[in-house]
């Protein structure tokens, strides 16, 4: 049997981190699915692509911190008052192209704003200026997306998928995407009450980190 010595082995290695950086950066360019990338690599093989030839970090540690945008109208539905605090449903996106998050570790305070400033002016192009914007943030750990379902395979995958100027941007997706939509709920329930959304959750009034109240639909600023 020909022995492999531990330097090819390195380098075996690197090669594969490479061709799922390769894939992973394609996934991002096309805006593909849950069900594209548990096909092409599953069991979450791609959370170890070696960082981004753009502006990525790497790989996402478990004791990361997460931060995801609550916004009205895509999340809580601030003109029919509907869902106001964060519901299992705020993880929708995950099952289909990727639930973006930042990873505060590593974002400054500009590209959090920034972030920030683009998805509230997305909601408002949508829903106009009164009903369109954030309404809080949920900042949970990268570990609280990765626990396991019956099947001891890893719910949801933590991806590094740096965009432009956002290095710190990532993606949550389901690593199980072919569950029957009448198992989805509990699943997303298992998420939300693995990521404590309820005790994590801040209004934008309580954000000490970047003032966010600019991005307030005005409704609410109103009130």
């Amino acid at each position: 049997m020909q022995k492999i010595s531990r330097d090819q082995g390195l380098m075996d290695d690197n090669s594969a981190a490479d061709e799922k950086r390769k894939f992973l950066d394609k996934w991002i360019e096309s805006k593909g699915t849950a069900s594209d990338l548990a096909s092409r690599y599953p069991d979450c093989a791609c959370e170890q692509a070696t960082a981004s030839p753009k502006n990525g970090l790497g790989p996402v540690e478990d004791t990361e911190i997460l931060r995801y945008f609550y916004v009205s109208r895509s999340d809580g539905d601030l003109k029919s008052r509907k869902r106001l605090q964060p519901t299992p449903r705020m993880f929708d996106r995950a099952f289909k192209g990727g639930m973006s998050v930042v990873r505060l570790q590593h974002a400054s305070r500009e590209e959090v704003y920034h972030t920030a400033d683009e998805l509230s002016g997305y909601q408002k192009s949508l829903y106009g200026n009164e009903f369109g914007g954030i309404l809080g943030v949920a900042d949970f750990s990268a570990l609280a997306m990765r626990i396991e379902y019956e099947t001891e395979q890893r719910m949801c995958c933590v991806l590094d998928t740096p965009l432009d100027n956002k290095p710190s941007h990532a993606d949550v997706v389901y690593n199980l995407p072919d569950i029957p939509r009448e198992d989805q709920p509990d699943i997303r329930n298992r998420i939300f009450n693995s990521a404590k959304i309820p005790e994590c959750y801040k209004t934008v009034d309580d954000v000490e980190d970047v003032d966010l109240k600019p991005f307030l639909p005005s409704k609410l600023k109103a009130s």
